[in-house]
């Protein structure tokens, strides 16, 4: 039995939705918090501006680990914000840390 009508042609490969499904694989979040001068600056950052009335977004958590900085600089509220899968780590992450 012959189909008749237009041809389907398979559908292209679509980007991630996301380009941080990409981006980092768990090594390299790994390195990142390795890296005590990157970390102790951002650090430094957060105490410097964080203030106890402090509201933070975090956008693109990763790990968390600017979250729970954001956290001990004494921040108010502290909202984390991650498309990725990462997030479950970073939820992990925080609840390990009170």
């Amino acid at each position: 039995m012959a189909l008749t009508g237009p041809r389907v042609r398979p559908a292209k490969p679509r980007a991630p939705r996301y380009q941080a499904e990409v981006m980092y694989s768990v090594f390299d979040y790994g390195d990142m918090i390795a890296d005590a001068g990157r970390v102790d600056a951002y650090s430094a950052a957060l105490r410097a501006r964080v203030k106890s009335e402090s509201v933070v977004l975090d956008i693109g958590v990763g790990t968390g680990i600017l979250t729970l900085l954001a956290c001990k600089a004494g921040a108010k509220k502290v909202y984390a914000v991650e498309p990725d899968g990462i997030i479950q780590l970073a939820r992990e992450t925080v609840a390990a840390n009170g």
